[in-house]
């Protein structure tokens, strides 16, 4: 065997693991962390365990091959968990989204129906547009709470449309 034959120079070989303050890893898209930054209840979710984390840091460094930081979160104290353990971080957006399954085109522009001038279970259906929307993806709505969206028939009511509320 040669020198060098098995290990390269700057291979690691081992990893040291602190037991007793692990933190989870992980790389995101810039996009992401602008997200992350402005969220709410974060959580590490692996397999039916949801815990709650907090961000702890993020390297300043984008890697130039998948374009991502790395982001680092704690643990609450005394929080039994296997290093390595693969999962999720999930968070709340304090934006409104509408799923995508409700965003349609009309006239070659993207949008939903929803309901108007409602009188006695009769409405009007009006396309909303939503000149920011990305096909396939929820998007980002700012729309009064008591807004109805047109789920049932969506596709068939035109805008201007009588309608009757279920």
């Amino acid at each position: 065997m040669q020198e060098g034959q098995l290990v390269t120079p700057g291979t690691p070989l081992f990893q040291l693991i602190e037991s007793g303050k692990l933190e989870i890893k992980t790389d995101l898209s810039p996009s992401n962390i602008n997200k992350l930054k402005q969220a709410s209840q974060l959580k590490f979710v692996a397999g039916k365990r949801q815990l709650p984390i907090q961000l702890r840091s993020i390297v300043q460094i984008v890697d130039e091959r998948t374009r991502t930081q790395e982001v680092r979160f704690s643990l609450p104290p005394n929080t039994a968990l296997a290093a390595g353990l693969p999962g999720r971080i999930v968070w709340q957006s304090k934006e409104q989204r509408l799923p995508s399954e409700y965003i349609l085109r009309r006239k070659n522009q993207l949008g939903f129906m929803i309901a108007k001038d409602i009188v006695e279970g009769l409405g009007k259906a009006h396309f909303q547009p939503l000149p920011n929307a990305i096909e396939g993806q929820p998007a980002v709505v700012n729309l009064p709470d008591d807004t109805q969206v047109i789920i049932l028939n969506r596709y068939r009511v035109t805008d201007g449309q009588q309608i009757k509320l279920p």
